[in-house]
Formats: structure tokens, sequence, C-alpha cells
């Protein structure tokens, strides 16, 4: 089965959750038009709690309607644009200032811990422990805390991240392409901005996979699909120059 999944979502609290919603569905269509599954993973930062409230309730977009499978880290949104998976997940900055994410579960880790100590609480919760890049996070003494875990990592428990704030012309960062070459699971995905209207940016970057699926445990299913190291693929597009540079204004 096809998966198409943005594996970097943000649902911060002055999005046009509708509107984001329905981006995403006409971004992922775009880009594989053959999916059968279209996902969000969420990255959720500390103090925000969307999905929960999703599950509960307590929020809602218009015009979609949200039902929670049995798997208690999944939901699914669907309406008139398509139907789209939304898998909990959390984003996590560590006393060395490295952003980590815990994909697949709605785990709750503090920030301020050692990489060490989250990555461990991450492993520990069944959360798929992802390092993201992004610009000059990963330079000096922060870059050295992933050689190294390139270097005695060798179960590959971890996952790394690229997204399309990275233009296409610019050339994959050194430890991407050591963290590729060394077999470790590479995501896509579009991080949207803490900033009005980047919520359309959703589903623009994303990674594509052809493996098992269990539509009543979607997010079981999506941490058995990169346990099992399937590669995935890029798909959708990458920021211009132009669009780069104006986002991170």
């Amino acid at each position: 089965m096809q998966i198409a999944a943005d594996t970097h979502v943000h649902l911060y609290p002055f999005y046009d959750l509708s509107a984001q919603l329905t981006a995403a569905v006409a971004n992922l269509r775009r880009a594989a038009p053959a999916a059968e599954i279209l996902a969000l993973c969420l990255t959720e930062r500390s103090g925000q709690a969307a999905f929960s409230s999703l599950r509960e309730g307590a929020l809602s977009a218009a015009g979609w309607t949200l039902s929670a499978p049995d798997d208690p880290d999944a939901l699914i949104a669907t309406s008139k644009h398509g139907s789209l998976t939304l898998i909990a997940g959390r984003q996590i900055v560590t006393a060395e200032r490295l952003e980590v994410l815990a994909l697949g579960r709605d785990l709750r880790v503090p920030d301020g811990l050692s990489l060490d100590e989250t990555l461990g609480r991450i492993e520990k919760g069944d959360a798929i422990a992802t390092l993201p890049w992004g610009f000059g996070k990963w330079l000096g003494r922060r870059g050295a805390l992933i050689q190294n875990l390139l270097d005695t990592d060798t179960s590959h428990r971890l996952v790394f991240a690229d997204t399309c704030l990275r233009p296409a012309w610019v050339p994959t960062p050194q430890l991407l392409r050591k963290a590729q070459a060394r077999g470790f699971p590479i995501l896509y995905g579009s991080d949207p901005l803490p900033r009005l209207g980047e919520e359309l940016i959703t589903g623009r970057l994303a990674t594509l996979w052809d493996a098992p699926w269990k539509n009543s445990h979607p997010a079981a299913a999506w941490r058995q699909i990169l346990r099992d190291t399937s590669p995935g693929q890029s798909i959708g597009r990458r920021c211009s120059v132009w669009e780069a540079l104006k986002r991170l204004r």
C-alpha cells in the first residue's frame, strides 16, 4: 500500500485548521496521486495539545469529521476534500539546544534534558526518535554530537529528517549524507513555521512508502514501517531560495 506522509507538521493555535487540512490533502495528492493513505505526523511543542484536544472533541475543524480508531495515537479526518490520518508526535529541545522529534506517540518529554536522556525517554516511550536538520543547527558542538550519534548508533534506532525549507539547489548537508550512506532512514516534511499562512505549506514535502498498513492501528503501523528501516522516498516540492528567505524572515 502506498503511504504519503508529511512527517513534520505543527498545529499552532492561530492556524486555520480547516484550511491546513484541506491544503495538506491537495499538496499530498499532487505529490503522490496514487497514494492510498495520506498522513500528517504531528510534532507538537511543549505546552501544545492540539492532538489530544482534537481527540477529546475540544477542538474541531470546520467541514471536517474526526474519528478515533482503536489506536490512541491516531485520528482520522475526513471531508469532501479527502481523508487524512493524523499521527501524534512531539518536538523536544534538549539542553544542548538540539531539536529532537518523538514521532508516532503523544509522548510528553520535557525540554531541557540532555540529548542522551531525551533519546532514552523517547525509546522507552515506544516513539521514534528523529533528528531534524535545520539551518545552522548542526554546526560546531551540536554538529559533533550528531556525528557521534552516527558513529555509535549501529542499531539504527535513530531516524533523521530533512525539510522543504532547504531549497532544492542547496546540496544535501554532509551529516544527512552520512546518515543516508550508513543506512539511517531519512524522513521529509514541511515544518510549517509559527506564522499566519504557514499552515498552507503542510504536505508540500513528504515521504512516500510502499508498505503494509493497518487502518485500525495507523500510528503503530507507521512506527513499524520506520523500525523496519523502510527507506521511503522524498516527494513534493522544496522551497525556492526566495520562498525560504521569505519564510525565515
